[in-house]
């Protein structure tokens, strides 16, 4: 089961998918034969993009989370992420929030609401 911080946030339907931002490459260039210089200056970090569904038993307890999740978002807090397939990342943080403009109702009289994330990995 995916978590941040020990706590699953993520509600129903979670997809996760990291991806690795590109080394930062610098290139300098000089006078004469072969005056190219690379230099490699390292990782960028990591990205977690998240898409999922918000739910709850009444359109309130739905604005809730979204807000704790916005919370999130605006204090940068970092802590562990578990993604949907085990892998441990130990320093991330929303870096964004979204849900989407609609607010669905379910069967069984509950509420819904998609959203996408997206986590930064500081490491």
């Amino acid at each position: 089961m995916p978590s941040f911080n020990g706590a699953n946030i993520f509600d129903t339907a979670v997809v996760m998918a990291t991806s690795s931002n590109p080394a930062q490459v610098q290139t300098n260039s000089y006078p004469m034969i072969n005056g190219i210089e690379t230099i490699n200056l390292g990782s960028r970090g990591r990205l977690t993009e998240v898409q999922g569904y918000l739910t709850g038993a009444n359109i309130g307890e739905v604005a809730s989370k979204a807000g704790f999740w916005r919370n999130l978002m605006e204090s940068a807090f970092t802590a562990v992420l578990v993604t949907t397939d085990g892998t441990t990342y130990p320093y991330a943080y929303v870096a964004r929030f979204q849900e989407s403009d609609r607010l669905m109702q379910t069967n069984g009289g509950g509420y819904m609401r998609h959203y996408t994330a997206t986590f930064i990995h500081l490491v």
